[in-house]
């Protein structure tokens, strides 16, 4: 029986695995030219369940650089935008997406701006592929269905008798039941609807107020929200 850890890991599937479609090679670039870029992404395209990462080899491609400034570009990488698979390293599309655009900026020479908007959109080709598509738009439904029932579970699995903000208990009036609050947004990371560990259990009033203040609706602000509240005791 699989235990929980790898319950969560998440399907690995190649790009060539996904039927990507990419975009016909612009008269710009020489058909040898385009096929290289494609290549780049069929052979170094994963998916990590709905996300999809470019291994280091189709990075150095795809940003027309060298070994040492594929290195800067995953160095410089937010952490969760960074995975490593086997032995390579690979770095989320739209991280790649970010770079590209920055580069296509730049003064670079015409045809490496052209390869650069090509590899963008072939990129695009494998982040926007309908399987894929297909998946998120299952998936929400899901989370759509799911959501309801997640502040009952997580009061199941945890059995809080105060808040996770505060600390102060929970009592019978109205204000001073307890609810579920996310963290991190739904509505800006919906892949964590349904983690109970995206889930405090608070009163409602701190509910209330917490959404009416100035803290952010993120992990970080929850986290500031307790530390003012203790320093407040």
């Amino acid at each position: 029986m699989a235990n929980d850890d790898e319950k969560k890991l998440p399907s690995v599937r190649s790009a060539r695995d996904l039927g990507i479609s990419f975009p016909d090679i612009p008269k710009t670039l020489t058909k040898k030219e385009g096929e290289r870029i494609q290549k780049a992404v069929e052979d170094g395209g994963v998916a990590f369940d709905q996300k999809t990462f470019l291994s280091e080899d189709a990075v150095q491609q795809l940003l027309c650089t060298d070994r040492k400034g594929t290195q800067i570009v995953f160095n410089s990488a937010p952490e969760d935008d960074v995975r490593r698979y086997g032995d390579t390293d690979y770095l989320s599309s739209p991280e790649l997406q970010k770079e590209i655009a920055k580069r296509r900026e730049q003064p670079r020479k015409t045809l490496e701006r052209e390869r650069l908007r090509y590899g963008s959109e072939c990129v695009e080709s494998l982040s926007g592929c309908s399987e894929l598509e297909k998946e998120r738009s299952i998936q929400s439904d899901r989370i759509d269905i799911g959501r309801k029932s997640m502040t009952k579970k997580a009061l199941s699995e945890r059995q809080p008798t105060c808040s996770e903000l505060t600390g102060k208990e929970f009592d019978d009036t109205p204000e001073g039941k307890p609810v579920g609050h996310h963290p991190d947004r739904v509505a800006d990371q919906p892949e964590k609807a349904l983690d109970t560990a995206n889930i405090a259990i608070i009163r409602t009033d701190e509910h209330v107020d917490f959404h009416n203040s100035d803290y952010l609706p993120t992990s970080e602000g929850f986290e500031q929200a307790k530390k003012d509240h203790k320093s407040k005791k």
